[in-house]
């Protein structure tokens, strides 16, 4: 009877570890956990043998193996920003969840010139296409913006100036 009591908790215990989910990073790191919940941003999850809820970027997981199925779960691709164009695979984020995970590379800023010959949207545009640019020259993958300015000095064409400050970030 005893020899029946262990063997059911060997297997438990061994079930128990076989259904923790893995979690794999773009930057290489493998999490052994539960998943929690996935939601449209995050990812949320428990440490293997923890408690604590963990919150992480959906644009850091590369997939999720869950350990219960053995299911497999494309989560986001990685993003590329190599080459002379690369600039343009550089993502703006928009939600500050989206930055959890993510390594926090410097401040920058982007603006359009002083003068120019744009509209509002076109000062706001070409910001955006500066803070891209600056990012990926410092490796990084993502922006997300904290400041977004925009001054006007008359009317027409040419009076518009945006500046947007972020945080430039990568895996």
């Amino acid at each position: 009877m005893k020899r029946i009591f262990m063997l059911l908790i060997g297997a438990v215990i061994t079930s128990y570890g076989f259904s923790q989910d893995k979690i794999i990073l773009h930057n290489g790191t493998t999490i052994d956990g539960k998943v929690i919940k996935v939601s449209e941003y995050v990812i949320e999850y428990t440490f293997q043998n923890e408690t604590a809820e963990q919150t992480l970027s959906k644009y850091a997981v590369e997939d999720i193996t869950y350990g219960s199925s053995g299911r497999k779960e494309k989560v986001s691709d990685k993003v590329d920003i190599s080459g002379e164009e690369g600039w343009r695979n550089v993502v703006i984020l928009e939600d500050k969840s989206q930055i959890t995970g993510l390594t926090k590379v410097d401040d920058i800023k982007g603006k359009s010139a002083f003068f120019n010959m744009r509209s509002a949207n076109g000062t706001d545009t070409k910001a955006t296409l500066d803070l891209k640019k600056k990012a990926a020259k410092l490796g990084c993958e993502f922006v997300f913006i904290t400041a977004d300015k925009d001054s006007r000095f008359g009317t027409g064409l040419g009076s518009n100036q945006t500046t947007k400050r972020a945080i430039a970030l990568k895996y």
